[in-house]
């Protein structure tokens, strides 16, 4: 005896679980059927939030497990939820469960800079995108691509979270085409390209020098050495001096993509014309009262017309006023017990809080000759100034060249060394 036990309820429906389409599309819709061979099938659509029907489709002939819902039939940034009836050919039918998904629209990504067939004049370029979404919906993770002239991709980003749509790129070569792509993922999970973006290099090329020397050697032979020299990143306001020095008094020379510094390190500079600063600097200064301006340039003076002999005043923070006369007194209303406090002239914040700091207010930029980024993150900076050169970092003084004095004239080979956690600066003037 042959038992019909009808159609059963459709499972395995997809999409399922949330997940987000974009309704402006064609999308299909599936399901899985058993107990008996589906005839015919139906499908409604409600918005989950207001339980409004969006959208339905009769019951219709058909053999194949699957709907596909026509684009835009229903609008894009609600939570819809949807089920299937099936029948049998004995009329027999049964319901799926509900399930939900997202109707949001696709990302869009538009590459800014550079437009599209435009001509980029450096090696080193910061490629700009914009992201946008219709229903507002937040950008969650994005690509950048680079492609050569046959559109075979030769640089891939790792996922980037940042708001800011920037890649910069060192390593184009001049005279070239290439492609660009920016790939937008919303946090509703859609991804968004900007397609194929194409733009063409045309740049100088580094001024290379090549130095060739040759030497007899035993048995008629010659021995042949060469060294060449290449300049290799980006800069402005700066200019080649015979082929193997760059002139950068009114500008600057940079090398941040595709230059990285691992582990241990000796990096050696030739520099000369050197622009020297002197500050009157004096981390363990004092104060002076006088009606005379005192001798002395690394103090700090108060003109006290009652005053014909020196007078230090020590300096005091407190809630009240001291009973010694003799001193600067700093109020302040949360410092209950009276604090002393050293004085210290200096460019650089101190890094003792007990410090009355006069801030002598330079523009480290106009001192600096080099910084660079270590292997751990640290920022080391090359400044002159007092006729010597210093070695801070992270603004930390850790070294200077008290030995090498520095004028316009001479010229000199300095090198910044680290060895594991050691710092150094080292260097000499060079005698003509």
């Amino acid at each position: 005896m042959v038992v019909n036990i009808g159609i059963q309820k459709p499972f395995n429906l997809s999409p399922r679980g949330g997940l987000a389409l974009d309704l402006s599309e064609d999308n299909v819709f599936r399901w899985n059927v058993s107990g008996a061979i589906q005839t015919h099938f139906s499908l409604e659509f409600r918005n989950n939030a207001t339980n409004a029907v969006l959208h339905t489709v009769a019951k219709t002939p058909g053999y194949s497990h699957f709907y596909t819902l026509p684009a835009s039939m229903i609008a894009n940034g609600l939570e819809i939820k949807y089920k299937v009836q099936v029948w049998d050919e004995l009329d027999n039918t049964a319901t799926s469960d509900w399930e939900i998904f997202q109707s949001s629209s696709r990302p869009t990504v538009t590459v800014t800079s550079p437009t599209e067939f435009s001509t980029v004049e450096s090696q080193s370029y910061l490629f700009e995108a914009s992201y946008s979404q219709t229903e507002l919906v937040d950008l969650s993770t994005w690509q950048f691509f680079l492609y050569d002239s046959s559109q075979i991709k030769i640089v891939q980003s790792d996922l980037q979270t940042e708001e800011t749509l920037e890649y910069l790129y060192d390593g184009l070569q001049s005279d070239q085409t290439y492609f660009i792509e920016f790939q937008v993922t919303s946090e509703k999970g859609l991804t968004g390209t900007s397609g194929l973006i194409e733009f063409t290099t045309q740049f100088a090329q580094p001024q290379m020098l090549s130095e060739l020397h040759a030497e007899n050697v035993d048995n008629a032979g010659i021995k042949l050495q060469w060294r060449v020299i290449q300049i290799i990143g980006d800069g402005e306001d700066y200019s080649f001096i015979d082929d193997e020095k760059v002139d950068v008094t009114a500008g600057k020379v940079w090398f941040d993509s595709g230059f990285n510094i691992d582990n241990n390190f000796t990096l050696k500079i030739w520099l000369e014309a050197v622009e020297d600063t002197t500050f009157n600097i004096n981390a363990n200064s004092k104060i002076i009262a006088l009606n005379i301006e005192p001798h002395g340039i690394d103090v700090i003076w108060l003109d006290d017309p009652d005053r014909a002999t020196e007078q230090e005043l020590g300096v005091i923070i407190s809630n009240t006023v001291p009973a010694n006369t003799n001193v600067l007194w700093l109020d302040s209303s949360e410092v209950i017990i009276p604090q002393s406090l050293g004085v210290s002239i200096d460019m650089h914040t101190p890094n003792n809080i007990n410090i009355l700091w006069l801030d002598l207010g330079v523009n480290i930029d106009e001192l600096r000759l080099l910084k660079l980024k270590n292997n751990n993150n640290e920022n080391l900076t090359l400044l002159v100034y007092n006729e010597e050169f210093h070695l801070y970092k992270n603004g930390e003084l850790i070294d200077s060249l008290d030995y090498v004095y520095v004028d316009e004239y001479t010229k000199y080979y300095i090198y910044i060394q680290q060895i594991g956690d050691n710092l150094v600066l080292g260097g000499e003037a060079i005698v003509p």
